[in-house]
């Protein structure tokens, strides 16, 4: 949630305008630190109650102030994830949203890699301490997780993929033997 900006709107010659701006993040008892006024309880208040509360408490300092309310949700996204971390997203955000703010699931094509591709059968959301994981394959995912909106706390952890040893066998030899045909093919054309 952030929430602010009141300013004096009328003035008189030699009168000092205050302008109160900034984000203020609800804390988990809901309640405001704001300037000015100190602790504000907003616990249960939707947004215009919010505007409503903080217009009448500023409104003791200021003429007319403009009270400006914009809430957001928080959402941490780790794992094979271009960005992992806290997001701040709109609370009608949802979860392919969400994922996209954090760079998206990665494939193995990406530019820049690191640590592999993501399993994107296995995306596990916790939301209110309950896990469950999703399937957010392109031709899998259903209508209903795509629209499924994020609620703030949730986490969404994005599995890397498991990697196939022979692949990787395979992928090491073919290095090995591509690097020894070069080698060899440089041996020849210099004995020519």
């Amino acid at each position: 949630m952030t929430a602010l900006s009141a300013v004096s709107s009328t003035a008189a010659a030699g009168t000092r305008l205050d302008e109160v701006s900034g984000e203020r993040t609800v804390d988990p008892s809901g309640e405001l630190f704001l300037p000015y006024l100190g602790r504000v309880s907003v616990l249960g208040l939707d947004t215009s109650g919010i505007r409503g509360r903080l217009e009448q408490l500023y409104g003791a300092l200021y003429s007319e102030p403009v009270v400006e309310v914009v809430t957001s949700v928080n959402v941490n996204i780790t794992g094979a994830v271009r960005n992992s971390g806290r997001f701040f997203v709109s609370p009608s955000a949802t979860l392919v949203e969400a994922l996209a703010e954090a760079g998206g699931i990665q494939s193995e094509v990406d530019v820049g890699l690191v640590g592999g591709a993501s399993d994107p059968s296995q995306v596990r959301l916790v939301r209110d301490g309950l896990s469950t994981v999703i399937d957010m394959r392109p031709l899998s995912i259903r209508p209903d997780v795509v629209n499924l909106p994020v609620q703030s706390g949730d986490w969404l952890f994005v599995p890397r993929a498991r990697r196939s040893q022979v692949r990787d066998d395979v992928n090491f030899w073919g290095s090995i033997l591509t690097t020894a045909l070069t080698l060899a093919s440089l041996v020849v054309l210099i004995v020519r």
